[in-house]
């Protein structure tokens, strides 16, 4: 363990990133801890800033890998930013790294190079986590993907992500070497204390996962028309990779020339499979009904240019509704649902608000008398056109996750015939692929302006799927709500 590290290093290290000398954000740093330690009680805690940080540093030198979890608990409030990797680097100078031997290395660097690369890749991706951004634009070189595997952190009560990884490559060789690699998997968990290896659980190859990109577009306060912006690349297992934050607010050109690049870096990691990309847009309310599909991407290459919803699902998400707690519980609820609802479109599911001329009605009460259902809105009539956003309050207020409507009164007979079909044929769970269709359809005749596909406006927003530095570990305590542990 790290415990020769002179705390005041570990300190100083901490004082550079941004807002640690806040209590707020070291209250959030203990209650991190507490939830990874499982330590109810955490560190003891002082008004003064240095010895208040001195505190926490020296309560989790004090405990196996505190310092690690320190480390993850920092970047779980902060996200990825670059001055919390100092702190990394120097957390890991008291740490054994060396898992394996030379040989060692060598013997499974061989047997990664005998192996199909992309399902390796997607193994090292799974394995790494946030530090499989630090492979991105290098050639496949197995030995220093293996130690950067070393070098990795676990989580509180989990094996070190080398012994998972090792695990899925004994699955993955012929029967012949299974064995001698099995019997590896377990050396190195009694190294680093972790778990075994049990041949019945390795699979032949890892999953492949399902990719959002996630796009955060935030109003700034102060002036109008220019936005702070986040890009991640997320997973369906709940990983997080952030891929760009913007150090100064941004014009929406800005954005999309921004978006384009990281689609072009995409298409080129052969650890993504771009073809499964979906893109969301979490946007503020008032944004909502900005047509992002039809912004332009030139990732086919060659010269081309294409609009990114005819080459991916894209979706809208409320900022609003994510950053209220209030709402977050009958949001869940909803949810909750639609995950558990993968045949299609069940009963009640779906509600078809039709928008009457001078229909002023507030669906808000309504929604709340059932807080399972719906899970899908769908507003029709020619007079919902520019009239969705004064309901869309109480929609996504009651925590209704799915809404899609038609942006302009041109194509809004279209769309009131195509949508129940859609919903009919493929049920809730296909409207993105489906709205897609549409999109592509639109493409397919040169975008003419009428045409459904140009003006439909999907709002896909799951809320398990909120981005880190929006997803407290645990609720805090009524201490805590005072502003002291």
């Amino acid at each position: 363990m790290p415990r020769n590290i002179d705390p005041a290093r570990l300190v100083n290290c901490i004082r550079r990133i941004p807002h640690a000398e806040s209590v707020e954000t070291r209250d959030r740093y203990v209650r991190v801890l507490r939830a990874l330690t499982g330590d109810t009680g955490g560190p003891p805690r002082v008004d003064a800033v240095l010895e208040d940080l001195a505190q926490i540093v020296m309560w989790c030198q004090r405990r196996p890998n505190g310092l690690g979890l320190l480390v993850e608990a920092i970047r779980s409030v902060e996200g990825d930013i670059p001055e919390v990797e100092p702190l990394h680097n120097l957390v890991r100078l008291g740490e054994p790294t060396e898992h394996l031997s030379a040989g060692e290395r060598r013997y499974v660097a061989e047997v990664m190079s005998s192996l199909d690369r992309s399902a390796v890749w997607l193994s090292l991706t799974d394995a790494l986590g946030k530090l499989s951004e630090r492979l991105r634009g290098t050639d496949f070189n197995a030995e220093m993907a293996l130690r950067l595997l070393e070098d990795a952190i676990p989580g509180a009560n989990e094996p070190h992500p080398l012994i998972p990884f090792l695990a899925v490559l004994a699955g993955m060789v012929p029967e012949e070497h299974r064995e001698e690699l099995g019997n590896l998997v377990n050396v190195v968990a009694d190294r680093t204390h972790g778990r075994v290896w049990d041949a019945d659980l390795a699979t032949a190859e890892p999953t492949p996962q399902q990719y959002y990109l996630v796009v955060r577009i935030a109003e700034d306060q102060l002036r109008a028309l220019i936005y702070w912006v986040h890009f991640w690349l997320v997973t369906e297992d709940g990983h997080w990779s952030l891929r760009y934050t913007a150090e100064r607010p941004h014009l929406l050109e800005e954005v999309q020339t921004k978006l384009n690049e990281l689609l072009l870096e995409l298409a080129e990691d052969p650890r993504v499979a771009i073809v499964d990309l979906s893109i969301e847009f979490i946007l503020p309310r008032t944004m909502l009904n900005l047509d992002v599909e039809m912004w332009e991407s030139t990732a086919l290459g060659e010269g081309q240019s294409s609009r990114i919803g005819v080459e991916y699902p894209v979706v809208v998400r409320d900022l609003r509704r994510m950053r209220n707690r209030l709402l977050r519980e009958r949001w869940r609820r909803r949810c909750q649902v639609l995950q558990q609802h993968r045949a299609g479109a069940s009963r009640g599911m779906v509600r078809i608000i039709p928008f009457a001329k001078d229909d002023e009605h507030d669906d808000y009460v309504d929604l709340l008398r059932d807080p399972d259902r719906p899970i899908c809105l769908v507003p029709s009539g020619q007079h919902a056109v520019g009239r969705v956003t004064t309901r869309l309050d109480g929609w996504l207020n009651a925590g209704v996750p799915v809404v899609v409507w038609c942006r302009d009164q041109r194509a809004s007979a279209r769309f009131d015939a195509n949508l129940p079909e859609l919903l009919i044929e493929g049920g809730v769970l296909q409207l993105p692929r489906g709205v897609q269709q549409l999109r592509q359809d639109a493409s397919g005749l040169g975008f003419p302006p009428a045409h459904v596909g140009m003006h439909i406006t999907l709002l896909w927003d799951e809320e398990r799927r909120r981005p880190p530095d929006d997803h407290p570990l645990q609720k805090p305590s009524v201490d805590m709500e005072r502003g002291r542990t």
